[in-house]
């Protein structure tokens, strides 16, 4: 029988948030997530919404966003537009992550000054590229001399709808043209009115930034509050959200022909999306964001300590969790749940040495099978989540703990205050083991609230090190990797991954990532009642990813928009989630 699952979040919230990494100092910082492990204002927790308090009959759709490009977007979009042999600017502005994801986070920052003149050296030295005389073919025309206006309107017609992701009004293409003619008729040269009309479209908003208003909806004209993303605006909704890129040829000829502000056309236009080669590099993207792996970039471990550890250990790990991705939800169309049970992986020689098994492959990566009867099964087991959520010269349970109750359960955990004591025990005769430490560091009134639940899912991973590699002791002490996660118990790695993948807060966790990636905002009240009904089609559907991604970009909440705020929200550049200490 499950335990209830109210009071232990009441347990933390007494704390008062005075304990959520009273082992590392701050691994609860984030943005809250659905579940109430914060704090309410009154110092209790703030318990999730008893069974009487049912979310709203119907959807109150989000005021737009206006999302500024990701750095791999915008490569993306270069490539997609010029060519792969086009080489994008190296420096622009660094991403912003809320809740991991920086689909979230570009659309709650703007560009700084610096991040500015980088966007603009950024375009020039693309243009530059492209009206190079080995390039020039690829463009509709070139001008013939500095005032061709013919050329330039053609060049700002064609080029334009590319790089804006939608076709210019006649004022913005007259005042582009203008430009572009001063620019070379100042210097002489044709190729600077080229470079000129370029720059100016890859410095503009229009493309840094997916601009996505909305219109009043034609279908509801009784209701002027009701508003709906244009055809064109879907577009490019739908290519970012499924591919991480700009539109293609099909989907731009269909937003022309206004087919996807209608069910029929939307859909057939989804189905094509996700039978696409084009889909892995956006399933691989929302992964890469859900579970921060981009943060193995700087993985850094203590090679004294872990002699397995090698620079190149982060990329390694994150390519295994991609490629098992990919192989359960594209090349094969596993329940969502394999992602924490499977037994399957992708391993290269490097990997293959931290796990102890054979390598498939003398180069890169092969499928292996783990043993049915070892420790190890799924993303809980794998280098990229032991790792990334341990210390550089050391496990971390409370760590690895958060990790499982913000991304994989979406449920919060408050930060701890600046001035708490977040040093546990140092190893005793009593207290050899990390675990034993943790536990005894639970006699602080401070910390024992959270603490009891934060650590208890990382228990069950003490058997990996910092890198991942299994081990039976701990300071020479046995290691006990039992413990219960929400009135659930287990026994080791293996038993931990069973329980959270039949957690009751696993499948809509992810249905809440998905909505949140795709939307580019973390889900407001009035869309609570559609992510309970995506939830709903998620578990009826067998809990396919395919399934997931086309109910979301189908879904009322992806198409409908509020209308703007009368006053946005400040748009100061947000502190990036960093690793912590």
């Amino acid at each position: 029988m499950r335990k209830n699952r109210t009071f232990p979040l009441l347990a933390c919230g007494f704390a008062a948030g005075l304990c959520a990494a009273c082992e590392t100092g701050d691994d609860g910082a984030g943005a809250p997530r659905d579940r109430a492990l914060t704090p309410s204002a009154s110092g209790g927790a703030e318990a999730p919404a008893p069974p009487t308090e049912a979310p709203p009959a119907e959807l109150e759709a989000a005021a737009p966003r206006l999302p500024r490009l990701t750095r791999l977007q915008y490569h993306n979009a270069v490539r997609d537009l010029f060519g792969a042999d086009v080489t994008p600017p190296s420096s622009l502005e660094p991403d912003v992550a809320v809740e991991g994801l920086r689909a979230i986070g570009g659309t709650v920052t703007s560009l700084s000054p610096r991040g500015v003149e980088q966007a603009y050296e950024g375009a020039k030295a693309l243009a530059a590229q492209l009206v190079a005389p080995e390039r020039r073919d690829g463009l509709p025309c070139f001008p013939s001399t500095p005032d061709d206006a013919a050329c330039l309107d053609r060049l700002a017609d064609t080029q334009g709808a590319l790089i804006w992701r939608r076709p210019l009004t006649a004022d913005e293409r007259a005042a582009l043209v203008a430009a572009a003619r001063a620019a070379g008729q100042a210097l002489g040269d044709a190729a600077v009115s080229a470079s000129t009309l370029l720059t100016l479209l890859l410095a503009s908003p229009s493309f840094l930034y997916r601009v996505e208003l909305g219109e009043p909806d034609p279908a509801r004209p009784d209701d002027p509050a009701a508003r709906r993303y244009t055809s064109w605006e879907m577009a490019s909704r739908l290519s970012f959200f499924l591919w991480n890129t700009v539109p293609d040829e099909t989907l731009r000829t269909a937003a022309a022909a206004g087919e996807l502000t209608e069910p029929a056309g939307l859909a057939a236009q989804i189905d094509r999306m996700l039978t696409s080669p084009r889909l892995r590099d956006g399933v691989r993207n929302l992964f890469a964001e859900w579970l921060e792996l981009y943060a193995l970039d700087e993985l850094s471990k203590d090679p004294n300590i872990f002699r397995h550890y090698s620079a190149d250990l982060g990329a390694s790990a994150r390519e295994e969790t991609l490629r098992l991705v990919e192989h359960l939800f594209l090349d094969e169309d596993h329940d969502f749940r394999d992602l924490l049970t499977t037994r399957t992986t992708f391993v290269d020689r490097r990997l293959a040495a931290i796990y102890n098994v054979p390598a498939a492959t003398d180069e890169g990566f092969g499928r292996i099978d783990l043993p049915e009867d070892g420790p190890r099964a799924g993303l809980l087991g794998q280098v990229a989540f032991l790792a990334l959520h341990a210390h550089p010269s050391a496990t971390s349970a409370t760590r690895r703990g958060i990790a499982i109750r913000k991304q994989l359960l979406c449920q919060a955990v408050p930060s701890p205050p600046a001035n708490l004591n977040t040093a546990i025990p140092e190893p005793s005769p009593d207290a050899r083991t990390l675990k034993d430490r943790l536990v005894a560091h639970q006699a602080n009134p401070a910390c024992s609230g959270c603490h009891v639940l934060i650590d208890p899912p990382g228990y069950g991973l003490e058997n990996f090190d910092g890198i991942g590699r299994f081990r039976l002791t701990d300071n020479n002490a046995p290691i006990d990797a039992s413990g219960d996660i929400d009135g659930d118990v287990f026994d080791g790695p293996v038993s931990l991954a069973a329980v959270i993948a039949d957690h009751p807060d696993f499948a809509p966790c992810a249905v809440r990532t998905v909505y949140a990636y795709a939307g580019g905002h973390l889900p407001e009240a009035g869309e609570q009642s559609e992510l309970a009904r995506l939830a709903a089609e998620f578990d009826a559907g067998g809990r396919r990813l395919r399934g997931l991604l086309r109910a979301v970009a189908l879904s009322p909440g992806f198409r409908t928009v509020g209308e703007p705020a009368d006053t946005p929200e400040a748009a100061a550049p947000a502190a990036p989630e960093g690793d912590a200490p």
